[in-house]
């Protein structure tokens, strides 16, 4: 199986569903990445010429990729781009330090994600990751 991999800015959430559903392959599923989604889908970050923004934001994004998402990326975000390298990645923040609606996100995915054997806990970049686990961990839970 061949791995489809590119700089997740220079995919447009339009330019996302087609070539996940040109795919065609049953073990094929995209990673949802909480501040990721609300950097493209909110933001436009990354896109050049005329801004695609969802209405919706992030949570039509996840209706509109849903059958498609097979694992999760949990982090929160201010909703810039990283200046800490030159990863050109969101901000990752632990969960309840953003400005993302995690309920919001979390009841959107859920009817998508929810029976996946796990989801991930993003700390890049994030200092004290054993505190920043306990917190998004107990987050998540509730």
């Amino acid at each position: 199986m061949r791995m489809l991999r590119g700089p997740w800015t220079e995919y447009w959430t339009g330019q996302q569903l087609p070539a996940a559903e040109a795919v065609n392959e049953k073990n094929f599923k995209l990673l949802f990445d909480f501040s990721h989604a609300y950097l493209s889908s909110v933001k436009g970050a990354g896109q050049t010429g005329e801004k695609e923004i969802l209405p919706g934001g992030v949570i039509e994004y996840i209706h509109k990729m849903g059958k498609h998402i097979g694992y999760v990326h949990a982090v929160d975000t201010d909703g810039e781009l990283s200046r800490e390298d030159s990863a050109h990645t969101s901000t990752h923040l632990p969960l309840g330090e953003g400005i993302l609606d995690l309920d919001a996100i979390i009841d959107a995915l859920w009817p998508y994600a929810g029976s996946l054997p796990y989801w991930s806990l993003d700390f890049y970049a994030c200092r004290n990751a054993e505190h920043t686990g306990i917190k998004s961990l107990n987050i998540l839970r509730d």
